[in-house]
């Protein structure tokens, strides 16, 4: 079966934000080992932010932890449910603009 993502996301990009008017129902975790997983939002519990390294989603059957720069605003999008997508980078990229967000890890733990 092939993976193939939609072909209006960026898969540059570090994560996907819908408008302000539109939610999404499940959040894709993008790893760069090629592997996907998806989650419902309804089952999101709590998030907390590390200013500009680190966000942590508590879902009711899993965690996930984010790790990389400049995620502010991945973090509000989170909060309202406007990320379809998150994309962890290869380090190869990582010394991109520093301007711009990088997802460097995504961990998920079963809880």
């Amino acid at each position: 079966m092939q993976s193939n993502f939609s072909e209006n996301d960026d898969a540059a990009s570090a994560f996907g934000v819908r408008g302000k008017r539109v939610s999404t129902k499940m959040l894709e975790l993008r790893l760069k080992t090629g592997e996907g997983f998806a989650i419902g939002y309804h089952w999101l519990q709590s998030l907390s932010y590390t200013p500009d390294h680190q966000i942590t989603a508590i879902f009711t059957t899993h965690q996930i932890e984010i790790s990389g720069r400049r995620l502010k605003e991945l973090y509000r999008g989170l909060l309202e449910h406007r990320i379809p997508f998150i994309q962890e980078g290869d380090a190869l990229y990582e010394q991109g603009p520093q301007t711009e967000p990088f997802v460097s890890k995504i961990e998920v733990e079963p809880r």
